[in-house]
């Protein structure tokens, strides 16, 4: 693992990479906490949205979740492993996917309000702004 204090760095380029390989290094070791939290809320938004709402669509927005969780602990567990070995990383390519988690949790989360959304109930459609 490339220790940033280590290393000289008298190039904009270089500078740059090691940059993005910190930023990278920060969210796949914070991955974990957050996909735990994200499971927990959707898990809640679920038991609370199940007595009124569609369960097809509770069950499908649900199973996407925690697919796209799955996906995401994954991510972060092989970069972390491969970090951790030492191996070069293609930064670009490591960035590239990260984005892409996040745009699919992202999208996820946003068509909640889409699929899930409870119309003419005050109290619960609170609750799902509130998530």
């Amino acid at each position: 693992m490339v220790q940033p204090e280590t290393v000289q760095c008298s190039e904009p380029a270089l500078i740059k990479n090691l940059v993005v390989l910190e930023q990278l290094r920060l969210i796949h070791r914070n991955s974990l906490i957050s996909q735990v939290v994200s499971f927990i809320i959707g898990s809640l938004i679920i038991s609370v949205l199940w007595p009124i709402g569609e369960k097809s669509h509770l069950l499908t927005w649900f199973g996407v979740l925690v697919i796209s969780i799955l996906l995401r602990v994954a991510l972060s567990r092989h970069f972390l492993k491969l970090d951790q070995a030492g191996t070069v990383l293609s930064l670009d390519d490591w960035a590239h996917w990260t984005r892409w988690g996040v745009l699919l949790s992202g999208m996820i989360w946003g068509s909640a309000a889409l699929a899930l959304y409870p119309a003419n109930q005050p109290s619960y459609e609170l609750f799902l702004c509130l998530m």
